[in-house]
């Protein structure tokens, strides 16, 4: 019986732009606690950030996060003189969970907006957020993981990458893979 040997050509460019978002999910996943998910898609240029929360939502409360986050993103914007292409946000209920996603262009989105993001749910939601306990990491390492996502950022404005790739946390550890159709 013979093997068959089977080779796929990628380029330099192309594994350099996936290595690096691939950084990038990484390291929001690493540094924000917060975040339950990321997906990262090259068709419309944006990141999806999914948060979870124990409970079922009432429609108000609902709405008034979402006047609430959109206000404090948009004032955020104004301040930073950011033109935003996609912000967009979304509660789904999943049985006893209720899923936030709040959808961003990759090219105006900075560092500084996912940590506002990031703290807004944490602090508006509070004991409802599910997350994993970071709290023994130091400032150092969170200071590491800002710059590499910065860095990375950065990189992801400019590179397309070919497929979307989707991270998430389970068990202290961080999962990334490509989603295939």
């Amino acid at each position: 019986m013979s093997k068959a040997n089977y080779s796929i050509s990628v380029s330099a460019s192309t594994r350099d732009a996936v290595q690096n978002s691939i950084g990038l999910l990484v390291s929001i996943l690493v540094r924000y606690p917060e975040v339950a998910t990321c997906k990262l898609s090259p068709a419309d240029g944006c990141i999806r950030f999914t948060y979870i929360l124990r409970g079922s939502l009432a429609d108000e409360v609902k709405e008034d996060f979402s006047a609430f986050l959109s206000t404090s993103i948009a004032a955020f914007h104004q301040l930073q003189s950011v033109r935003v292409n996609e912000f967009t946000l979304n509660f789904t209920e999943y049985g006893q969970f209720s899923l936030l996603e709040v959808k961003r262009d990759v090219a105006s989105l900075t560092r500084q907006e996912i940590a506002l993001l990031s703290t807004l749910v944490a602090n508006h939601f509070k004991d409802r957020l599910v997350l994993e306990d970071y709290s023994n990491w130091g400032e150092e390492e969170l200071d590491v993981q800002d710059e590499i996502i910065e860095n990375m950022l950065e990189d992801t404005r400019f590179e397309i990458v070919p497929k979307d790739l989707i991270g998430f946390r389970e068990n202290g550890r961080v999962f990334v893979y490509n989603k295939t159709s």
